[in-house]
């Protein structure tokens, strides 16, 4: 926390920029010699008369004049147009909101003697508690001054000129001034000075490290990048503020306001964006501070183009989306007042709320990881997705547009504009030719080709989205102005402009175009064009569309760009442009712009014939791993299990929408990249950071640990969500959708039978080194039981030796392990061993002795950095290595870890423990595995649809259909398996079962009946999909993969078919021979 709770600034060179340079150019225009005019000004006691405020600046300039023969007006007229730095005058506003005083202590003179109006930059006076002025006070800062000026700002900010609390407030006082003879002054009071020599950016800095934390504890917040409003489209403070009070009297913010500051963003080309930054009345808010910002979009003034800036429906389409009864799930900055009176802010304009975040101006996202910028483009792939699927009536837009012929109509929209734009007497012959192709081709488009009838925004770009300060979620999409009811076609094409502007050096300005292709943007991080194509069908279960069909809608995002730019070309010769981009560049550049572009677009429509990668399933360039579509749809709309009539709670419906929502909006898009890294070379050095990212988005949305049951974890103190066995079951049934999704909820194995192994029997430091961070998913872990040289099914035969030492204190762990999952994950600190145990070396049990096989075996945490422990190699299953945690081969080399630490629920109980670890764990693989199939099925019955072998859908072949049919039966069979189990398994935590024994029946027979049941669906799907589904370009492979060695896992077919014999065997023997034994 700062020390710091009042600021003292000096304005010029501190809080405006330092006038001195000023003073440099105006020597040497006029030949007057460096520093010649400071110096002459101090030997003649102008400058002390002027700022003392005894002559004012009228008086001041004559007598130059006449003493001087000097015209100093220019000079002058620029130091008073000198503005304060937008970036730390937003700085001082947040100081100011979190209790921190603020003061002026400046030398500045005053204007004319028929005003006492001073030359303090006013737009800014609203932050200060006090203002002192040299000419207002009559006394100056400075050698020889004394500390009057300082004096007076304390005595106004209600310092007491004696005692202790004089002494504690000036020690927590900080004074900038950026000459050197000013601060003496403060200092012989106890003030804390620093010189400033570097302008408005050192204070900025100086400020930000003084204020690392405010007052109240609070971090500093990001600043969003502001400049000051270009000349002619300033607003007027006094009156915005005088609309806001009367528009939205119960705002907090603006109740809390004395004064607002205004500043313009300043990236866009249309409709000019300002922040609003409120200079809150003094109170104490404590943390609850009310919002500092909104946002204000106005149309640009001057003559405009007809339906152009379009503020009023903007708004309207805000409200729209962001009404809860529309159900949509855009996200959009709040809106909260339009207004319509010109007298105000000179045109229309409405204001919202304020979204912080990242606005990324350049495709390429430099300062991003790869997994960053990948990441980015899935979001706004899936933020255009949400988009697209708006139900337009129940959000009140379906009169926004009319959903037929949307590109013919926005083809001579657009020529109407760009005919508008043009400047008197000139041609643009590329320009020209682009309207005459896209009148022909629009004309003959086959609309039933194409989908229409959706809601488009018609300027979408990354630039036009709010990303998350932290986890690179969309937060807000921007600039609807030219929003309506469409061809959804239309905003994909402008969101992959970058892929295909053309390389104009002068385009960067507007649309910097992707810098690297082929290889090198895969490098990056940045997914293909085809990948875009592909993400987008997958995140709305639409097929893929014809290649002929979007070379057009990509000319004609580049005619749209053609017509902006040519647009704002006029407004810049009309000199209303709203970026100082478009003054800079210059109408002739522009020009080349608009001929480019219509160039590259004309070259797109003539080759609308060839054949293009993303027309076929498997394209070769750029098409990321497990690409085909899954549709979201058919995820988000998957409902909870009949339980036969019995209803589910609300809180396991909330939770079960919730997690189905993350696995169709986050992990589903990321599945291509995190395949695509778990096949990489880099799989075993490191774990993608987006699996990482992913974790802690669902940890921050409390969707972790699910497994954790209320009979394990029935407060949730470590993270579980007290559900039941049974409740559960359908949250885990989700998981199973997608390989990564356990592991991001943090429900995978071998950690979640490893945190139940710790939970149950761990003492409370082995919870608190061990189980603490996996529940918290900060480490991995892996169980090490299976052995190559044992039948490992029977736990009885685990030949590794675990062995007390004869200091009594330690234990010696030596045997071979393989298979063991999770192993070779750099993230994997500890195994849980199972071992054979003897009391000592020296001392094994006299081969005489009978030996409880069940009571014989110990179980040990191991650190995975302890000497000995060696990792050999990770093993393939079906040729998949599941990297990073992998399935590896270990070696335990006379391994020595201290009892107390290491040995898990006492000597001996090996046996009992990993029976408890088993059950659950079992069950689990099941219920993923129903959800593996599901998903099977879903993009199975899309393909069957699309897919047209001899002229009829496959979907229509009697084997086709008997084969869905029999996939459906064998779901619902295991499901009921699985669902009677997790049942029994509550009944026994409730202490309801008499015996165990129809519990573990019920897990054995889900265990043996689910994964071959997902085997045979997975494998009927397979067989539809033809060579597709052999391939990684769907998950049906791995996902077949995964469920025949589930068959395996925790105990193969046959072991548990032998254990539902003997228990249907040992039932009739009762009944029939009086309790007969096999």
């Amino acid at each position: 926390m700062t020390r710091y709770g009042c600021v003292l600034l000096d304005i010029g060179g501190v809080v405006c920029p330092s006038p001195f340079g000023i003073f440099r150019e105006f020597e040497k225009a006029n030949g007057l010699g460096e520093n010649r005019l400071q110096r002459l000004l101090k030997e003649s006691d102008l400058w002390h008369e002027l700022e003392s405020g005894n002559i004012t600046l009228e008086d001041f300039l004559a007598k130059v004049r006449q003493q001087h023969n000097i015209d100093l007006q220019p000079l002058f007229r620029r130091l008073i147009s000198l503005q304060p730095d937008p970036q730390l005058v937003l700085l001082l506003a947040h100081l100011r909101a979190r209790g921190v005083l603020l003061g002026a202590v400046t030398n500045n003179f005053l204007l004319t003697s028929r005003s006492s109006k001073s030359a303090f930059p006013w737009s800014i006076r609203p932050l200060f508690d006090v203002v002192v002025e040299s000419a207002v006070e009559g006394m100056r800062k400075g050698r020889g001054e004394g500390c009057g000026v300082f004096e007076v700002a304390l005595r106004r900010l209600g310092v007491p000129e004696e005692g202790p609390m004089r002494r504690r407030f000036l020690e927590a006082c900080l004074f900038l001034d950026d000459l050197p003879g000013n601060l003496p002054a403060a200092e012989s009071l106890g003030i804390t000075c620093k010189q400033v020599r570097g302008g408005p950016t050192e204070a900025f800095g100086i400020l930000q490290e003084a204020f690392s934390f405010l007052p109240n504890g609070a971090s500093m917040p990001t600043l969003p990048r502001v400049v000051n409003p270009r000349k002619g489209l300033e607003v007027p403070a006094d009156r915005l503020l005088a609309f806001l009070k009367k528009e939205l009297p119960h705002d907090p913010s603006v109740k809390s306001a004395e004064g607002v500051l205004v500043h313009q963003f300043p990236h866009g080309q249309s409709n000019p964006t300002y922040l609003i930054t409120y200079v809150l009345r003094r109170m104490t808010h404590g943390n609850n501070t009310p919002p500092l910002h909104m946002v204000l979009r106005r149309r640009p003034p001057g003559p405009l183009l007809r339906s152009a800036h379009d503020v009023e429906r903007e708004y309207r389409v805000l409200r729209a989306l962001s009404s809860p009864a529309s159900g949509a799930s855009v996200p959009v900055a709040e809106p909260l007042a339009l207004c319509q009176d010109d007298s105000v802010a000179g045109t229309a304009f409405y204001i919202m709320r304020y979204v912080e975040g990242r606005v990324q101006s350049d495709p390429n996202l430099p300062g991003l990881s790869a997994c960053q910028r990948r990441h980015v483009y899935i979001e706004s792939v899936r933020a255009l997705a949400a988009i697209h699927d708006v139900d337009l009536k129940a959000a009140g837009l379906t009169d926004l547009g009319k959903p037929q012929h949307y590109l013919q109509r926005q083809v001579a929209r657009w020529v109407r504009q760009v005919e508008s734009s043009q400047l008197d007497n000139e041609t643009l012959p590329e320009l020209t030719r682009l309207i005459g192709l896209l009148k022909t081709r629009v004309q003959n488009l086959d609309e039933s080709a194409v989908e229409s009838g959706r809601l488009v925004h018609g300027d979408y770009r990354l630039d036009n989205l709010i990303l998350h300060p932290h986890t690179l979620k969309c937060v807000a999409v921007l600039d609807w102005e030219l929003c309506t009811i469409g061809d959804p076609l239309a905003d994909l094409a402008q969101l992959c402009l970058a892929y295909y502007l053309p390389p104009l050096d002068v385009l960067d300005a507007f649309i910097p175009p992707l810098r690297a292709r082929g290889d090198a943007l895969r490098q990056t991080g940045i997914p293909s064009e085809d990948d875009m194509r592909a993400i987008y069908c997958q995140q709305r279960g639409v097929p893929a569309f014809p290649s002929s069909v979007w070379s057009l809608y990509k000319a004609f995002a580049l005619f749209k760009v053609a017509a902006v730019v040519q647009g704002i070309r006029k407004r810049t010769v009309l000199g209303n442009a709203s970026s100082d981009v478009a003054v800079r560049i210059g109408p002739e550049r522009m020009k080349e712009i608009v001929e480019g572009l219509s160039s590259t677009a004309s070259q797109l429509l003539g080759q609308q014939g060839e054949p293009h990668a993303a027309d076929t399933l498997a394209a070769s360039d750029g098409l990321a791993p497990i690409s085909y579509p899954t549709p979201t749809s058919s995820l988000t709309s998957v409902e909870l299990p009949s339980l036969m009539g019995r209803p589910w709670g609300e809180r396991v419906r909330r939770l079960h929408a919730a997690v189905r929502t993350f696995i169709a909006q986050r992990i589903l898009p990321a599945e291509g990249v995190l395949y695509e890294h778990m096949t990489s070379e880099r799989r075993w050095r490191e774990v993608h950071p987006l699996m990482e990212e992913l974790k802690k988005d669902a940890l921050h949305q409390d969707l972790f640990n699910f497994f954790l049951t209320k009979d394990m974890d029935p407060s949730g103190s470590w993270g579980g969500a007290a559900l039941t066995h049974l409740e559960y079951a359908p949250v885990c049934e989700l998981t199973g959708w997608c390989a990564f999704a356990p592991e991001v909820f943090n429900c995978s194995a071998p950690d979640t039978g490893n945190m139940e192994v710790l939970l149950k029997f761990g003492s409370a430091q082995q919870k608190d080194k061990w189980l603490r961070p996996l529940a918290r998913g900060q480490i991995r872990s892996c169980f090490a039981m299976t052995e190559p040289h044992t039948a490992s099914s029977d736990a009885t035969n685990i030949h590794t030796q675990i062995a007390t030492n004869d200091d009594g204190r330690t234990v010696s762990v030596t045997g071979h392990k393989w298979y063991i999952s999770g192993a070779s994950d750099p993230r994997c600190k500890v195994a849980i061993v199972l071992g054979r145990h003897q009391s000592t070396p020296a001392a094994p049990a006299a081969k005489s002795a009978k030996v409880d096989p069940h009571a014989s075996h110990t179980v040990v945490l191991v650190p995975m950095d302890t000497p000995g422990v060696k990792v050999l190699r990770p093993h393939t299953v079906f040729g998949y290595d599941d990297a990073p945690h992998g399935h590896a081969e270990m070696r335990f080399e006379n391994v020595q870890v201290p009892i107390d630490e290491s040995v898990v629920g006492g000597v001996g109980r090996g046996f009992q423990i990993i029976q408890g670890r088993l059950g659950g764990g079992r069950l689990h693989h099941c219920l993923r595995l129903l959800g593996a199939a599901e998903r099977a099925i879903a993009v199975t019955k899309q393909r069957v649809v699309e897919r047209r072998p001899f002229g009829r859908p496959l979907a229509e072949q009697s084997s086709v259909q008997a084969t869905l049919a029999h996939s459906r039966i064998l779901i619902e069979q295991a499901r009921c398996l699985c669902y009677s189990a997790a049942h029994l398994l509550d009944e026994a935590a409730a202490g309801k079962l008499p015996s165990k024994r129809p519990l573990f029946k019920a897990l054995a027979m889900a265990k043996v009946a689910t994964p071959q049941a997902a085997t045979k669906v997975i494998d009927d799907c397979i067989q539809l999909f033809g060579a597709a589904g052999v391939s990684d370009t769907t998950p049906l492979a791995y996902m077949w993969a995964q469920a025949r060695t589930i068959r395996l896992a925790d105990g193969p077919d046959e072991v548990h078919l032998r254990t539902i014999a003997r228990m249907e065997l040992r039932d009739h023997l009762a009944k029939t021979r009086g309790g007969a034994k096999l």
